[in-house]
C-alpha cells in the first residue's frame, strides 16, 4: 500500500456575476499522481502546472483541491493559486514523529514500558511535542490511532494530555 493516494483533485475558480455563483473546473487527478511520490506531493499552485486556467476565469482568483488518503486515513484539503500545497499537510508530520518513536522503543517492556519510553522521548523534546500536538488537533485521536497503528499509542496519547 502506498503512504499517499491521491483520490481526486480539481483545479477550479467560483465567482458572482449578475447576482449568479458560476464555478469552473477542471479535473487534475491525473497530473497530481504523476507529481507525487508515496511519501509525499508539493506543487506549486499556477495556470501552467494544470494546462493553463479553466475557461471563461481569467483574471479570477483559483484553487486547487485535494482529496487524498495518507496511510489509510482520508483528508481533503485547498490552496490558493500562488502558493504551495504540501501533502500530507505539515500538521500531520508529529503523526509520523510519534509512529518513528513508538518502532523504535524497546517493546520487550510491555505496551505500558514502550509508553512510558515514548513519553519520556517526546518530553524531552518541546519541538517534537508541539509537532505531535499539532497533528493530534489537526487529524483527531481516533487518525492518529489508525495511521501509527502501535498497541502504545493510545497510552502515549493519553500521557501527551498530562503534558499538557
Amino acid at each position: 500500500m502506498t503512504r499517499l493516494e491521491i483520490i481526486e483533485a480539481t483545479y477550479q475558480c467560483k465567482w458572482f456575476e449578475n447576482s449568479q455563483l458560476h464555478e469552473a473546473r477542471v479535473n487534475v487527478t491525473d497530473r497530481l499522481r504523476s507529481l507525487a511520490n508515496p511519501k509525499s506531493l508539493k506543487v506549486y499552485v499556477k495556470n501552467e502546472n494544470f494546462g493553463g486556467e479553466p475557461r471563461g476565469t481569467k483574471g479570477k482568483k483559483k484553487e486547487l483541491c485535494v482529496r487524498y488518503r495518507y496511510h489509510g486515513v482520508e483528508g481533503e484539503i485547498t490552496e490558493s493559486e500562488h502558493r504551495y500545497l504540501e501533502l500530507p499537510p505539515k500538521e500531520w508530520r508529529g503523526a509520523e514523529d510519534l509512529k518513528n518513536i513508538l518502532d523504535k522503543v524497546d517493546n520487550r517492556r510491555g505496551v505500558e514500558g514502550a509508553a512510558k519510553e515514548a513519553l519520556q522521548k517526546i518530553k524531552g523534546d518541546r519541538e517534537l511535542k508541539i509537532r505531535i500536538m499539532k497533528a493530534v488537533k489537526a487529524m483527531g485521536k481516533t487518525a492518529i490511532e489508525e495511521l501509527v497503528d502501535h498497541p502504545a499509542v493510545n497510552i502515549v496519547l493519553a500521557g501527551l494530555d498530562e503534558l499538557l
